[in-house]
C-alpha cells in the first residue's frame, strides 16, 4: 500500500478561508525543503507497528501502480473565540481522515474519519497568533495527541482492504426546530453544529466499531465528487461510491437544568434526546430508527457564569460515543437507563449485523 502524504479537502478556490491555519502549517518544509507535516508524519509511522505494510519514499511512486493509495486527508478546521469575562476562550477543531482510494479508478475505497479539538484560555482579546499555535498542537501535536498520532493510532486499531463489499456512511445530520432555536440562542451556527455532529457520527462509528465509513457529505464534497490537494501540489478529483447502507442522527431536543446549588457552587444538568436510523436504500429497509436520551453534569463556582455553548457539544460528542460503543455489545444497563423507543438493545443487534458486511 503506498501513502501518498497529507490533503486537504475541498476546492484551491476559498481554501485560505476554510483552513487558514491548517493551510499555513502544510507550507512548513523541513530542512530538505519536503513538507514537514508528511515528513513528522511518516516518521511516526516508521516507529510504529501498525500491522500495515507502507511503500514509502517520493510521493510520486505511488502513481506507477495501480493498488491502493493511503493518505491524510484534511476536511475541517474551525477556530471559536469568546470572551468570558475579560478573557478569551479558544477552541480550535482540526478534523481529517484516515482516507484509502484506489489511484487507477479514483475512487474511495474507505475512510475512518479522526479528530482534535484544543482549548485555551487567556487574558486579552483573540489573538491570531495564539489560534495558530493552537491548531499547530492540534495538527502536528507532540507525543500522543493531536491529529498526526490519531492518524497512526486508528491505523494500529482497523484493517485496511483494497476493497470492501458493502459500504456505509453518515449521510444526515439534523437539528430539529427547537434544537435549532436553542443553538441559536447558544450563539452558535447551526449548519456548522449539525456538521460537527455529522463529523462526530462518522468518527466515532469507525474508532468504536473499526469500521470504514464513506466521508460525511457537507461543504468539501460536491455530488459524488471530493477535491484532494496534496502538499507537492497534486490535486485529485475522488470519487465516493454510493453506500448501500446510511446512516442519519437528528439531535431532537436540547435542555439544561439546575439540579443543586450550595452556597458555592451550582451543579447543571445538560441532556438531550436523539433519534439513530441506520438503513438500506435499495430495499427501503430500516434496521433501526430508535430514540436514545443522554445528559452529563457540570458544576462552576457561584459567580461564574457557565460555558453553555461547550458544555451542550460536550454532551453531543458524549451521547455519540456512548451510543455507537452499545452497538457491538449492548448493555441492558445502558438500555434501561438512555433508551427511549422499544427495542433498542435489538436494533444495536440488527445495526452490528450491518456493520460485518462492511468491514
Amino acid at each position: 500500500m503506498f501513502f501518498a502524504g497529507t490533503a486537504i479537502i475541498g476546492a484551491s478556490q476559498g481554501q485560505s478561508e476554510r483552513y487558514p491555519h491548517v493551510s499555513e502549517l502544510l507550507e512548513l518544509e523541513d530542512e530538505r525543503g519536503a513538507s514537514l507535516v508528511d515528513t513528522l508524519l511518516v516518521e511516526r509511522l516508521r516507529a510504529t507497528e501498525t500491522g500495515h505494510n507502507f511503500q514509502f519514499g517520493e510521493l510520486a511512486d505511488y502513481r506507477d501502480g495501480d493498488g491502493v493509495v493511503l493518505a491524510l486527508a484534511i476536511d475541517w478546521e474551525n477556530v471559536s473565540t469568546t470572551d468570558i469575562d475579560g478573557n478569551t476562550k479558544y477552541v480550535v477543531d482540526v478534523h481529517g481522515q484516515v482516507l484509502a482510494f484506489d489511484y487507477s479508478t479514483m475512487k474511495v475505497v474507505g475512510a475512518f474519519p479522526i479528530g482534535v479539538q484544543v482549548r485555551d484560555a487567556r487574558k486579552g482579546g483573540p489573538s491570531h497568533d495564539h489560534a495558530r499555535a493552537l491548531a499547530r498542537r492540534a495538527l502536528i501535536g507532540e507525543d500522543d495527541f493531536g491529529l498526526l498520532a490519531s492518524f497512526v493510532e486508528m491505523l494500529k486499531q482497523v484493517e485496511l482492504k483494497p476493497a470492501y463489499s458493502n459500504r456505509i456512511q453518515v449521510t444526515t445530520a439534523e437539528l430539529s426546530p427547537e434544537t435549532v432555536s436553542v443553538v441559536a440562542e447558544l450563539g452558535l451556527d447551526a449548519d456548522a453544529f449539525s456538521a460537527r455532529v455529522g463529523q462526530t457520527m462518522s468518527k466515532y462509528l469507525a474508532s468504536n466499531q473499526a469500521v470504514p465509513v464513506l466521508p460525511f457529505k457537507k461543504g468539501t464534497v460536491i455530488g459524488n465528487q471530493m477535491a484532494a490537494q496534496f502538499t507537492n501540489g497534486d490535486v485529485y478529483q475522488l470519487e465516493i461510491p454510493n453506500p448501500d447502507y446510511t446512516v442519519s442522527f437528528t439531535v431532537d431536543r436540547l435542555r439544561k437544568l439546575e439540579l443543586d446549588r450550595t452556597s458555592s457552587q451550582i451543579a447543571y444538568l445538560y441532556g438531550l434526546y436523539a433519534t439513530a436510523r441506520v438503513s438500506q436504500p435499495l430495499l427501503e429497509k430500516d434496521y433501526a430508527n430508535h430514540q436514545f436520551k443522554y445528559a452529563v453534569s457540570s458544576t462552576v463556582p457561584v459567580g461564574i457564569r457557565p460555558d453553555d455553548p461547550a458544555a451542550f457539544e460536550e454532551l453531543v460528542l458524549s451521547s455519540i460515543n456512548s451510543f455507537t460503543q452499545q452497538i457491538s455489545d449492548p448493555q441492558r444497563e445502558w438500555v434501561d437507563k438512555w433508551g427511549v423507543t422499544d427495542g433498542i438493545q435489538n436494533a444495536f443487534l440488527e445495526i452490528d449485523d450491518v456493520l460485518a458486511k462492511c468491514r
